[in-house]
């Protein structure tokens, strides 16, 4: 999320948000006065308890002004987040740790860590309790929401594998001429169609994304990449009530779609 600097610094000049948090990050020698622990990992565990979110260190909420880190100094701002990750969130808070360099207002390029969280399939306590993003600031949550929250995410967890969605992903990583494949021409929308075959999921924000089994059957080989995916199918054949699963003799590297039409039958 905000991958490039002009969409970076264009959300930094419209503030925070729900999805948007800024802290400028103060130093006595080489120990990080500012933000505190505690405070740090109430912000991370609302995003993670909430949506996507992302979290600039070395930019101030107030003024929006890239202040930057002293480059002699991201390696203890990096292990400070690192450690409130891992130590003083339950159970362990699961974010992308980038250095990025930034213009300030004068041009002069400094150095931050963005860290992007993303929606969590647990619900995380900080050391002050459990916490939801709501605009631009955290919130503890009550008891019924934090009930709810907890059944949501447990029920989350009880998806099959291949139907969980894919963290930034859309239903334009899809490629139609492959998932045309897997489904009957139908007058509804691509959309709907692809939701009730399971290749696309929903967020709890209503936000479609493309799921698991998606990715591997569907997308489209220019926008992704997966040279490590091993895979393995399987043909089921049925004897009266009976399923006789048939392994295949060989395995699958990479995508699904590279494969020739021959290599499906067996």
């Amino acid at each position: 999320m905000f991958d490039s600097q002009e969409e970076l610094l264009g959300k930094i000049r419209l503030g925070e948000d729900s999805i948007l948090e800024l802290k400028a990050v103060s130093f006595r020698g080489n120990k990080i006065t500012g933000p505190k622990r505690d405070d740090l990992a109430d912000e991370l565990t609302a995003f993670g308890n909430s949506f996507d979110g992302v979290l600039l260190l070395g930019v101030d909420d107030k003024t929006r002004e890239v202040e930057g880190i002293p480059l002699d100094k991201l390696d203890v701002v990096e292990t400070f987040v690192r450690e409130i990750c891992s130590d003083s969130i339950d159970p362990p808070l699961n974010a992308r740790i980038v250095r990025m360099m930034l213009p300030d207002s004068q041009g002069i390029e400094r150095a931050i860590i963005k860290m992007d969280i993303p929606r969590s399939l647990f619900v995380h306590k900080s050391p002050r309790g459990y916490f939801h993003r709501l605009g631009s600031s955290k919130r503890e949550m009550k008891a019924d929401y934090l009930a709810r929250l907890f059944q949501q995410r447990s029920q989350a967890r009880l998806i099959r594998f291949e139907e969980q969605l894919v963290p930034q992903s859309s239903m334009n990583d899809l490629s139609e001429d492959f998932w045309r494949k897997f489904t009957t021409r139908s007058s509804e929308p691509s959309e709907v169609v692809l939701l009730k075959r399971n290749l696309l999921s929903n967020e709890e924000s209503g936000v479609v994304r493309a799921s698991v089994a998606g990715i591997l059957f569907a997308v489209n080989i220019r926008s992704v990449s997966c040279p490590m995916l091993l895979s393995k199918l399987c043909a089921i054949e049925a004897q009266g009530k009976t399923l006789i699963i048939r392994l295949m003799p060989k395995e699958f590297e990479g995508l699904w779609i590279n494969r020739s039409n021959r290599q499906w039958h067996f």
